[in-house]
């Protein structure tokens, strides 16, 4: 008897042992994102000195802090609802050609890579963090609310 390759069972039509982690992995840290969205945002208007219309807390550490660790959330947020929900989105100019400027993911080593990148960006915004919970002059010009949301993002 010779071995036949059959279509189901070629390299090809096999999923990797890693679709698993790589599609519900991030399940966790994405409903943690979320809950850095709804409650930093309410931090960020409630902070008397990033919430001040005149923009004069934008130079204070905490508030740059808060913003990029909000940011970083919702690109999170983003991406993980791509992943699932993703559907080409082309846009069609008057002339009548059409371009492809969104498409969903092809292949798990591309989502693995912008998960990779997501990371790789909240490390350099938290390590921020870090440094403005290290230094007093800046904590002293901030509010308790903004500190203490500070820590809990942090400590998580």
């Amino acid at each position: 008897m010779s071995a036949k390759t059959h279509p189901e069972t070629s390299s090809s039509s096999q999923t990797s042992p890693w679709t698993p982690a790589i599609l519900l992995g991030p399940l966790f840290p994405t409903t943690i994102s979320l809950l850095t969205v709804v409650l930093g945002q309410f931090t960020l208007s409630a902070d008397p000195v990033c919430g001040d219309p005149n923009f004069s807390g934008s130079s204070n550490t905490g508030c740059a802090f808060l913003t990029g660790a909000v940011a970083c959330s919702y690109l999170e947020i983003i991406l993980f609802s791509w992943v699932f929900m993703g559907t080409t989105v082309s846009i069609t100019l008057p002339g009548g050609k059409s371009y492809k400027i969104m498409k969903p993911f092809s292949n798990l080593r591309t989502i693995a890579v912008m998960y990779g990148f997501i990371y790789v960006i909240s490390l350099g915004v938290f390590g921020g963090g870090i440094m403005f919970l290290a230094d007093v002059n800046m904590r002293a010009k901030s509010s308790g609310l903004l500190i203490g949301f500070s820590t809990f993002l942090q400590i998580r």
